[in-house]
């Protein structure tokens, strides 16, 4: 079978897309209204667990810049990794995944993008092995 198999990430945002060759993750953030782009974020399979370590990491440098930030009472902005932005204190505040998108800024947030991203780490090739099967 030839074509894409999609289906929504646990985390409520995003998808997980496979082919019988590969599978990715993308994501789409609509632009401030109708009349602007959006924008598309696509993680193939290959990318996957360096995003889960990225939040891992991103996570504990949000957490460390939230206590800095209440001594100074402004607002602290960084790049983490992967070119994650992290804010606190400001209209976006959390760990983004691309520029101001998608701002996580709990623990439970994180732990449900993590858990979703491994979760298609382990669904795409269930999926990819089935399409394959079709043949």
């Amino acid at each position: 079978m030839n074509g894409e198999y999609k289906e929504g990430l646990p985390f409520g945002q995003g998808e997980l897309i496979v082919s019988k060759n590969s599978h990715r993750i993308q994501f789409y953030f609509p632009g401030p209204d109708l009349r602007y782009n959006g924008t598309f974020l696509k993680i193939s399979s290959s990318e996957i667990d360096s995003y889960i370590d990225a939040y891992q990491e991103n996570w504990k440098k949000f957490e460390e810049m939230k206590v800095v930030q209440k001594q100074l009472d402004g607002e602290l902005n960084a790049y983490g990794k992967l070119n994650m932005i992290i804010n606190v204190g400001g209209w976006h505040s959390g760990v983004c995944i691309h520029s101001y998108h998608m701002p996580l800024k709990s623990e439970k947030e994180i732990k449900s993008i993590i858990d979703s991203l491994c979760w298609a780490q382990k669904r795409g090739p269930e999926i990819k092995s089935f399409l394959k099967s079709l043949d």
